[in-house]
């Protein structure tokens, strides 16, 4: 009977030491995690702390599970979590495996009925992307689950080891659970290593997988640097630029404007539109912007816009060479009802360069008369009112005075006049 009785021990055991390591702070499993307030202090470290041992004892899990030998238990405990303390990566990394099976061997049988597990661990070829999947589905209940400490640390443990994987199928799926974990509370920077090691894999799905991880485990500088390296040597995969853009904090200026230029500048006309896609929203350089509008005028997408409507509408700020473009749309095109609403994004002013203002101003007084639609009449109405200067009060005036306008239209017109009168 001594054995079930120490393994039921040891479970407790195992789930406090994660605990405490958990309250340890910066070196320990996770820094959120703080120790109950009834706590007393921990002990001050020695002047000089000891070395920590370069790897567990051979015996470490026998000593650990033996029923008889209390100091060879608390031997092998220490060192699991003097390990789990270690600067050491690798050192920490064995001691959270090591945790994780002492955590299953020492767990008591579940009940009649309740699971430990919400799913099996299935293994299949490498390759199988359904076996893949599912795999990484049990590991993900281990670590979303919000009862047991020690299971949760047994799936970020086997995470790890699945993003390591030789099978490309495993590690991409284990790889795109990480964003699912973003509010569990965990050491993200434990899996930037193995995640930054499979930026360059040779498969284009892991590659892919690994760049979107990057942005969910505290990326340093030095891993954007990488990414814009992988990048650099994979042209053909917008998506490595957009968690680089991700990374860079919305931003695409400098050695990521270089890369975004070349993908918009390709000969596929779906690629360049994936590429300036993922744009929207974000803040470019003058020279993406400028490639962005020529990808748009040299795929012939005038006709048959697509997603471009959204994108010459969100790209920002918006410069002069943009204001035109839209606005030549807006005229091309009277009856398309939907360029008006998307393009009034571009047009405020909190978007709009301050030396394109006057610009739009000008073009929306020029377009006023010659609109077919209220839609565009409204928007132009719209760019004067925030942009408008004096210079603009006549054109409105004679605008408000023409009958066969719409009267609501010819009422706000004359208000946005007077307004803009007063700023002589």
């Amino acid at each position: 009977m001594a054995r079930p009785i120490v393994l039921v021990a040891l479970a407790a055991f195992a789930a406090g030491l994660l605990t405490g390591v958990l309250a340890a702070g910066p070196r320990g499993l996770d820094g959120d995690t703080r120790a109950a307030a009834s706590a007393p202090p921990p002990s001050p470290r020695p002047a000089v702390e000891p070395p920590v041992a370069t790897g567990l004892s051979p015996d470490w899990k026998a000593d650990a599970l033996t029923g008889g030998d209390s100091a060879r238990r608390e031997r092998a405990l220490a060192q699991i979590a003097e390990g789990l303390r270690a600067a050491d990566p690798s050192v920490a990394a064995e001691a959270r495996r090591a945790l994780a099976q002492l955590a299953e061997a020492a767990t008591p049988p579940a009940a009649a009925g309740v699971p430990t597990r919400t799913a099996p661990r299935p293994e299949g070829p490498p390759g199988d992307h359904t076996r893949a999947v599912e795999q990484v589905a049990a590991l993900k209940a281990d670590v979303l689950q919000i009862e047991d400490p020690a299971r949760r640390e047994r799936g970020l443990a086997d995470l790890e080891e699945a993003i390591q994987s030789g099978d490309p199928a495993l590690a991409a799926a284990a790889l795109r659970a990480l964003p699912e974990f973003r509010d569990v509370p965990h050491e993200k920077s434990r899996f930037r290593g193995a995640v930054r090691a499979r930026l360059d894999d040779g498969d284009a799905n892991v590659r892919s997988a690994a760049a979107c991880a990057l942005r969910f485990v505290d990326a340093e500088p030095a891993d954007t640097e990488a990414l814009l390296r992988v990048a650099e040597s994979h042209p053909e995969h917008p998506n490595l630029l957009y968690s680089a853009m991700r990374l860079a904090g919305r931003r695409v200026e400098g050695r990521l404007a270089d890369l975004y230029v070349r993908a918009l500048s390709a000969s596929d006309a779906s690629r360049a539109e994936e590429a300036a896609n993922g744009l929207r929203g974000v803040w470019v350089s003058e020279e993406v912007e400028n490639a962005a509008l020529s990808a748009f005028e040299r795929t012939g997408s005038r006709n048959d816009p697509g997603l471009w409507w959204h994108i010459l509408g969100q790209i920002r700020p918006t410069r002069e060479r943009r204001v035109r473009l839209i606005f030549d749309v807006l005229r091309s095109q009277p009856t398309d009802t939907g360029a008006p609403q998307l393009f009034a994004r571009a047009l405020e002013p909190h978007d709009l360069e301050p030396s394109a203002a006057p610009v739009a101003a000008a073009l929306a007084l020029a377009l006023l008369p010659d609109a077919q639609t209220n839609l565009v009449r409204e928007l132009c109405l719209e760019v004067l009112e925030k942009s408008g200067t004096a210079a603009e009060a006549s054109g409105l005036c004679a605008f408000a005075d023409n009958r066969m306008v719409e009267r609501d239209l010819r009422v706000r017109a004359r208000a946005i006049a007077h307004a803009l009168g007063r700023l002589r």
